[in-house]
C-alpha cells in the first residue's frame, strides 16, 4: 500500500503579484468611473430634453398670443372694411399673416410634443406617464468667460469621471506592463511532501523554480507597451474632447446671450 501527500508553496518574486492585484484595482476603478460617466450622459440628456421642452412651450405660447393679437386685428379691419373704411388689399395681407402665424402655432406644437417625448424617452417613461409634467425654466448658469472658463477647464480634467476612468485604464496597463516585465525573473517552488509506504514513512522537500523562456518574455511585454500606448492616447483624446466641449459650451452661451441682449435693445 502506498499514499502520498504533497503540497506546493509558490514563491513570487520581483513585485508580481503586487503589480497583479494593482491593475486590477485600476481595472476596478475604471469600470466604477464608466458607470458614473453612464449616469452624468444620462442626466445631461435629460437636462437637454427638459430645457427643449422649455423653449417650445415658451414659443408656442408666444406664438398662441400671437395668433390671437392676429384674430382680433383681422375681425377689426373686416368691420372697417364692411363700413368702407380700408380696401380688401389691406385686409388680405393681415389674412396672410394670420394664416402664417396659425402655421407657426401648429408646427410650436408639434415641437412641443416631440420635447415631450424626448424627455420620456430620457427618463425612461411612456409619453402618457408625463403628460401632465410642467417644466420650470433653469436658474442662469454661471458665464463662462475669463477666470471662469480656466476654472471650469481645470475641474473637468480633475474630476469628471470619463477623465478618470482613463487615467485609471493607463494606469492598469501600466502595472500589467510591469507585471510582465518582472516575469522575466523565475519563481520558486517549494514542495514539501510525506509518502507512506509499506508501513515506512518518508519525508521529501523539493525546491524548483522556473527557467525564463528563451526570448525573455519579450513577445507579451511588447504587447504591454502597446496596450500602456493605446491608454495613453486614450487620455489624451479624452481630454481633448473635454476641453473641447468646454469652449463649445462657452462659445453657444456667448453667441446666445449676444442675442438675447440684440433682442432687447430692439
Amino acid at each position: 500500500l502506498f499514499r502520498s501527500i504533497n503540497a506546493d508553496f509558490l514563491f513570487s518574486t520581483a513585485g508580481k503579484t503586487g503589480h497583479r492585484v494593482a491593475a486590477a484595482k485600476f481595472a476596478d476603478q475604471s469600470a466604477r468611473y464608466d458607470v458614473l460617466a453612464a449616469v452624468w450622459k444620462a442626466r445631461g440628456d435629460l437636462r437637454q430634453a427638459l430645457l427643449e421642452r422649455v423653449a417650445a412651450e415658451r414659443r408656442h405660447a408666444a406664438l398662441q398670443n400671437q395668433t390671437t393679437v392676429q384674430q382680433r386685428v383681422l375681425t377689426l379691419l373686416e368691420q372697417r372694411l364692411q363700413a368702407g373704411a380700408i380696401s380688401s388689399a389691406e385686409l388680405a395681407t393681415t389674412r396672410v399673416a394670420l394664416v402664417r402665424a396659425q402655421n407657426d402655432l401648429a408646427d410650436s406644437q408639434r415641437l412641443s410634443a416631440t420635447a415631450l417625448q424626448h424627455v420620456a424617452q430620457a427618463l425612461g417613461l411612456p409619453v402618457e406617464a408625463i403628460s401632465d409634467l410642467k417644466c420650470s425654466p433653469p436658474a442662469a448658469p454661471e458665464s463662462l468667460t475669463g477666470p471662469a472658463l480656466a476654472t471650469a477647464r481645470r475641474v473637468a480634467l480633475q474630476s469628471r469621471a470619463d477623465v478618470l476612468s482613463a487615467l485609471a485604464r493607463y494606469q492598469a496597463a501600466e502595472e500589467t506592463l510591469a507585471e510582465q516585465l518582472a516575469l522575466q525573473y523565475p519563481d520558486f517552488h517549494l514542495g514539501p511532501g510525506y509518502q507512506w509506504d509499506q508501513g515506512a514513512n518518508k519525508w521529501s522537500l523539493a525546491l524548483t523554480f522556473e527557467l525564463p523562456v528563451f526570448n525573455h518574455n519579450q513577445g507579451p511585454i511588447a504587447e504591454a507597451v502597446a496596450r500602456r500606448k493605446e491608454a495613453a492616447a486614450q487620455v489624451v483624446l479624452v481630454q481633448s474632447q473635454v476641453i473641447a466641449e468646454i469652449d463649445a459650451a462657452a462659445s453657444a452661451q456667448a453667441s446666445a446671450t449676444d442675442r438675447s441682449n440684440g433682442l432687447l435693445r430692439l
